[in-house]
């Protein structure tokens, strides 16, 4: 099985497994501001992992992954339809903030082969 390295300061790298021992592939992405928490999940039915990572200024961004290359901006997810996000998405829209989810999990839901976010505010 491979490694994907997620680095606080935003560096993602790839280490791909032969025969136990781990090379560096190299780098997948590197995102600006720094990552708080990353996850791995299928947005679109290709046969890749994409990655969601939440970032420093508490927003979160899809990178889709189309055969092994990262989208490079990423795209935002709008998480709170009451509030209109800030035109075109400027960083800190309150409707893209997610502080005020305690949990977050990622599950195909609906068993459309697509994972779906899960969230939970207390």
């Amino acid at each position: 099985m491979d490694m994907v390295v997620v680095y606080s300061d935003g560096l993602v790298v790839w280490k791909k497994n032969e025969d136990g021992i781990y090379t560096d592939m190299g780098e997948l992405l590197y995102i600006y501001g720094g990552i708080s928490q990353a996850f791995v999940f299928h947005v679109d039915s290709d046969e890749y992992h994409d990655i969601a990572v939440l970032g420093s200024n508490n927003t979160l961004r899809i990178y889709t992954n189309s055969s092994g290359r990262f989208s490079v901006d990423g795209y935002p997810v709008c998480v709170n339809s009451q509030i209109p996000p800030n035109p075109p998405f400027v960083k800190g829209s309150e409707a893209m903030q997610m502080n005020q989810y305690s949990q977050r999990f990622i599950r195909d839901m609906d068993k459309d082969k697509r994972d779906d976010l899960v969230l939970h505010t207390t």
